[in-house]
C-alpha cells in the first residue's frame, strides 16, 4: 500500500509539474501579446506615432508601414518584426521614436520604462526632417541621456535612413543606352512646392524670366496633389525638375531628388548634401556650379533643346539603378551585427543644430 501511494504522489507531482510547464510556455509565447509574435526575432516596438497618425512606408504618405515581418522578405536580414504593440516592450530588440511625434509623449511622460530596460535593447532616434525642422532640439528634455542609436539621413547616423539610394546592376543594360529620353518631353521646367520660402520663391521667380517654369502647389497656379499619380502622370513630361530643399544642411537630400530620377527627369538641385556622393554620375545639374540665374538659365535652355547632350545626363542608367529607401532593412541589419557596441548620446546637439548643420541659402543672383 505505501509503495502504491508513493507512486501514486510521484505521479501526482509529475503531472503538476507537467502542468506548470505548459502554463508557463502558453504565457511566454502568446499571452505576452495579442497577437504572438515569432520567436527568434528581433522585435522592433514603433513607440511613437509618425507624423501625428499612423505609421507609413518611407516618403510615401499614402502607403501603411505593415506591420510584423512582411516589410523584411526582400531584406538581406529578415528575422525582424516590426510592431506598435507595447506589451512587447521587454521583448523589443529596438525601440524606436519618430522626432516630430515625441515631444508630446515626453510631456505626457509617455515613455518605456527607463529605469528597468534590458541591456541588449536599442533605443533608436528616427528623424528625416532638417535640423531646422527638428523638434528635439526645442525640447526642456534634450539633455537626457535616453538614446543608443541615431537614425537618419546623415551619413554619419548608426542607421542610414537615406531617402533613396543608387545600386550597380550585375548586367549593363545596353538598351537603356539608346533611348531618347528627350522625345518624349513636351514640358521644360517644373517645381512643385508647398512651403514658399521668399528665397527659393525669388530664385524661382527669377528663373522664369529666361527660361520656361511651371509651378504646381501652393506657390503657382497649377495643382497637383503630393501623390504618387501626380508624379506618373505630370513629371514624366518635363525635361528638368527644380530639386530645391527647403533647408541648406549637411546630407539633406530628400525625394525631391529621387522622384525626378526615377521618372527620367534631370533634377536642378539645391542643398546641402554632396550629391556627387548622393546621386548617380552625372545624374543631375547643381546650381552651385552656377554664378548667376541667366548662367543657369542658358544652360538648361541648351541642355534641353540638343537631344545628345540631354541623353548624357541618363547614361547611368547603362550601369547604375535607383534603390528604394530601405530604412527598417538597414535597421534590421545592425540589430544582427552582434560586434556592435553599446553606446549612448548624451547630446544631439553635435548632429541637429542648425547653427552647425546648416548654412544660408544663397542663391545665385542676377544684378539688375
Amino acid at each position: 500500500m505505501a509503495f502504491s501511494l508513493r507512486i501514486t504522489s510521484q505521479r501526482l507531482i509529475y503531472t503538476f509539474n507537467f502542468v506548470v510547464l505548459i502554463y508557463i510556455i502558453f504565457v511566454t509565447h502568446y499571452l505576452v501579446s495579442d497577437k504572438a509574435w515569432p520567436q527568434k526575432q528581433n522585435v522592433i516596438l514603433l513607440w511613437t506615432s509618425y507624423y501625428g497618425d499612423s505609421w507609413k512606408v518611407e516618403n510615401d504618405l499614402e502607403v501603411n508601414l505593415p506591420m510584423g515581418n512582411q516589410y523584411f522578405r526582400n531584406c538581406s536580414f529578415q528575422n525582424c518584426f516590426l510592431t506598435t504593440d507595447r506589451k512587447l516592450e521587454r521583448h523589443a530588440a529596438a525601440i524606436v521614436f519618430f522626432d516630430r511625434d515625441l515631444m508630446g509623449h515626453l510631456m505626457n511622460f509617455d515613455l518605456p520604462d527607463y529605469q528597468h530596460r534590458i541591456n541588449s535593447q536599442r533605443w533608436v532616434y528616427y528623424n528625416i526632417e532638417s535640423p531646422k525642422n527638428t523638434y528635439w532640439l526645442t525640447s526642456p528634455f534634450k539633455s537626457i541621456i535616453m538614446f543608443n542609436w541615431t537614425m537618419s539621413y546623415r551619413r554619419d547616423s548608426d542607421v542610414h535612413a537615406y531617402y533613396g539610394s543608387y545600386g550597380v546592376r550585375d548586367y549593363p543594360s545596353r538598351s537603356l543606352g539608346n533611348v531618347n529620353y528627350l522625345a518624349s518631353k513636351k514640358r521644360f521646367v517644373a517645381w512643385m512646392a508647398s512651403s514658399c520660402l521668399e528665397d527659393r520663391t525669388n530664385f524661382v521667380y527669377e528663373l522664369s524670366f529666361h527660361t520656361e517654369i511651371d509651378v504646381y502647389g501652393s506657390c503657382g497656379n497649377r495643382k497637383c496633389p503630393r501623390s504618387r499619380e501626380c508624379w506618373d502622370k505630370i513629371l514624366r513630361d518635363y525635361r528638368f525638375y527644380l530639386a530645391l530643399e527647403n533647408s541648406y544642411c549637411i546630407d539633406y537630400a530628400t525625394e525631391k531628388l529621387w522622384n525626378a530620377l526615377t521618372h527620367d527627369v534631370i533634377p536642378v538641385v539645391w542643398g546641402g548634401a554632396d550629391y556627387h556622393k548622393t546621386a548617380p554620375p552625372n545624374s543631375f545639374i547643381d546650381i552651385r556650379q552656377f554664378s548667376t540665374v541667366i548662367d543657369l538659365a542658358n544652360y538648361l535652355n541648351r541642355v534641353g533643346t540638343d537631344p545628345k547632350l540631354y541623353n548624357s545626363f541618363f547614361e547611368w542608367k547603362i550601369h547604375w539603378f535607383i534603390k528604394p529607401p530601405q530604412h527598417w532593412c538597414n535597421l534590421c541589419k545592425k540589430l544582427n551585427d552582434r560586434t556592435q557596441p553599446r553606446k549612448w548620446y548624451k547630446l544631439l546637439d553635435n548632429l541637429w543644430d542648425p547653427l552647425s548643420s546648416c548654412f544660408p541659402n544663397d542663391y545665385p543672383r542676377d544684378i539688375h
